[in-house]
């Protein structure tokens, strides 16, 4: 039994995946290459050095799940919980940047290290974006199944 075979397209979300992933892998990784001498802080450059590595694993992650197409249910439910853990990991850098920009040092690190006090701020605006995409998205799909659950009580109410 074949286990693996080729994907005939991509969904639309895993394209916007990918183009997060690359942006924020090539902006960290040109903070790391050019802009490491400037600290305003270890907490600032320990966000950069996370984002840094964890999109590295996440661009692996996703050429390995993005070509391929997987038959065997251990090895999707598998992936299902790294994602999981990617985006508990994710949330948790944003919880931490979101410490970070609001603290009262924050200030300095504008005018001492502005590319990194730049990144933290563009970290955060997209993934505010992100994060209220999905809470848009949630109550839309809660207000779906209300409707679909109002109309099966409104045919079955007509059927008596």
């Amino acid at each position: 039994m074949i286990e693996i075979e080729a994907k005939t397209k991509l969904k639309s979300s895993e394209g916007a995946h990918f183009f997060f992933t690359l942006i924020f892998l090539t902006a960290s990784g040109l903070i790391e290459r050019q802009y490491s001498e400037e600290t305003c802080g270890y907490q600032y450059s320990l966000l950069v050095d996370l984002v840094f590595y964890s999109q590295i694993i996440k661009g692996t992650y996703q050429l390995i799940t993005m070509v391929p197409k997987y038959k065997n249910h251990d090895i999707i439910l598998f992936f299902e919980f790294l994602d999981i853990a990617y985006y508990l990991f994710l949330f948790g850098l944003f919880v931490y940047a979101n410490v970070l920009y609001f603290q009262a040092g924050f200030e300095t690190c504008l005018t001492d290290a502005p590319i990194i006090a730049y990144f933290i701020q563009l970290f955060l605006v997209v993934t505010y974006f992100i994060f209220i995409v999905l809470v848009l998205s949630m109550i839309t799909y809660l207000f779906r199944l209300a409707s679909k659950s109002n109309v099966s009580e409104h045919d079955q109410l007509e059927d008596n």
